[in-house]
């Protein structure tokens, strides 16, 4: 069990870290993608960039929903 004592060690602050690593390394491959279509076809970066849109809303959808599980709605 000392895989779960690690896990309890990790604090917030380094989750944070993580984040934040994780979103410059996301921003950097959609800047790569987004050159890459715009290298080979007009007609894709529209679509790409719609596509980043609708996820960033889908992210804060899902963002809204922590403390409720799958299918579980939430009470007015």
């Amino acid at each position: 069990m000392k895989g779960n004592a690690v896990l309890s060690d990790i604090d917030m602050q380094d989750v944070n870290g993580l984040r934040q690593i994780f979103s410059i390394g996301a921003f950097a491959a959609a800047i790569a993608a987004f050159y890459f279509l715009y290298q080979r076809q007009l007609g894709a970066v529209a679509f790409f960039l719609l596509s980043i849109y609708f996820l960033y809303l889908a992210m804060g959808q899902l963002s809204g929903r922590k403390g409720r599980g799958p299918g579980k709605r939430k009470k007015t």
